[in-house]
């Protein structure tokens, strides 16, 4: 018994030496992040608000205010759909939607351009030949899907942007 106390009191020891935290441990103040500085424009369309909306909860989670010292601005979101998976009557059983944002930051005292990329995003969605509106519903959920995806892949690039802007002391 004393041998399996000593035994778990040894590997609490060694999961605190080596900086161990539980996962809903509060974290530092987002404050110090360069996100929070980032405004992002509004966006045409429902696509255009899911996306943006997400953008602002992933660059600002927290909800802190900040003066913003960064625009945000998708120009473009271009939505693409394909049918595949043709059977020998020649109807469809899958689609692909592909949905795709030109983006810009540029910090707004100098105007000056930091980041201007083009995103993508694809995913498949079942076409339900006896079912109409599950394919119609299949198709509105894989657009929101892919949606946050397109947002996620643009605040990882706009922070990574931030990030190295920060280290290197512009």
């Amino acid at each position: 018994m004393w041998l399996y106390k000593g035994i778990v009191m040894l590997g609490l020891m060694a999961l605190t030496a080596c900086q161990w935290s539980p996962v809903y441990e509060k974290q530092d103040s987002q404050a110090d992040l360069e996100t929070v500085k980032v405004q992002v424009e509004p966006i045409p369309e429902e696509v255009g608000r899911i996306i943006r909306q997400e953008l602002i909860n992933n660059f600002n989670p927290s909800n802190e205010t900040a003066q913003k010292e960064y625009r945000l601005t998708v120009n473009r979101v271009k939505e693409d759909s394909y049918n595949v998976g043709i059977v020998t009557d020649n109807t469809a059983t899958q689609a692909i939607m592909h949905l795709s944002a030109t983006y810009q930051l540029t910090e707004i005292s100098t105007k000056k351009t930091l980041l201007n990329k083009t995103v993508s995003v694809a995913s498949n969605y079942n076409i339900l030949r006896k079912d109409p509106y599950a394919t119609v519903t299949v198709r509105e959920n894989t657009k929101k899907t892919l949606s946050l995806m397109l947002a996620d892949q643009i605040a990882i690039q706009v922070a990574k942007t931030l990030k190295q802007l920060k280290n290197n002391g512009n």
